[in-house]
């Protein structure tokens, strides 16, 4: 990056502040101190073969009847997680990417092992218009904290990239509420609710927890699709 592109980048951030709430000023200190501490590098818990460790979401008989077809269909496809090499929301939070989380009172910013980054605004941004959206792997998100609790509400997923390797999928109409809090100091705890009228008979609710591991830097994890490819160079 050059010094003027550096340099744009400042500014823009600066700009993107509240006016009243410099970084440095007092209000902002205050805001800071009581933001809860997610520093570390978060991995998740238990198995990443699906999203919901307890099976695949509570699917409407349309639906249900695309998955098995999709699932029966799995193993000659290629999982859209490795032909992209982006999760994308709601998987990012059950694979075994992990991840640091960056907490200011504008926005909490989680950046992934595989370069994927969420971006959840909580400086009182609204949703983007409707008329402006379009369906994207990590959705469009904002929040707000209640207490030590983010709620984080998205709209806009790409439903049809797949939630884990079994081929379950989401539509375009899926909104996410996600309830993330420390529940000890060194565990995460996602709780998650997916309504979606036009895939599920009733919400799909589950758990994610993440612990905090001894790692201090963040390194890049290549994806199934970079190992080929290098596999290939190589030869």
């Amino acid at each position: 990056m050059t010094l003027r592109q550096t340099l744009l980048s400042v500014a823009l951030l600066a700009a993107s502040l509240p006016a009243h709430a410099a970084l440095n000023s007092p209000q902002r200190l205050a805001q800071l101190a009581q933001l809860p501490d997610w520093t570390g590098i978060w991995q998740v818990e238990g198995s990443t073969a699906t999203l919901d460790p307890a099976g695949p979401p509570p699917y409407n008989a349309a639906w249900s009847a695309k998955y098995r077809k999709a699932r029966a269909d799995a193993a000659r496809l290629v999982d859209s997680y490795d032909r992209v090499c982006a999760a994308g929301v709601p998987r990012l939070m059950g694979s075994p990417e992990y991840f640091e989380a960056v907490v200011t009172p504008e926005e909490t910013t989680m950046v992934f092992s595989q370069r994927e980054v969420r971006h959840i605004y909580t400086d009182g941004t609204p949703h983007t218009e409707a008329d402006e959206l379009w369906p994207m792997y990590w959705g469009d998100s904002v929040g707000h904290w209640e207490g030590d609790t983010l709620v984080i509400d998205t709209i806009s997923i790409l439903g049809k990239e797949w939630l884990d390797p079994t081929a379950a999928t989401l539509s375009d109409n899926a909104h996410i509420i996600e309830r993330m809090r420390l529940i000890d100091p060194n565990h995460l705890q996602d709780q998650i609710t997916v309504e979606d009228p036009t895939s599920l008979a009733k919400p799909w609710r589950f758990t994610r927890t993440y612990y905090r591991t001894s790692q201090t830097n963040m390194t890049d994890t290549p994806c199934n699709w970079e190992i080929g490819a290098a596999t290939k160079l190589a030869k």
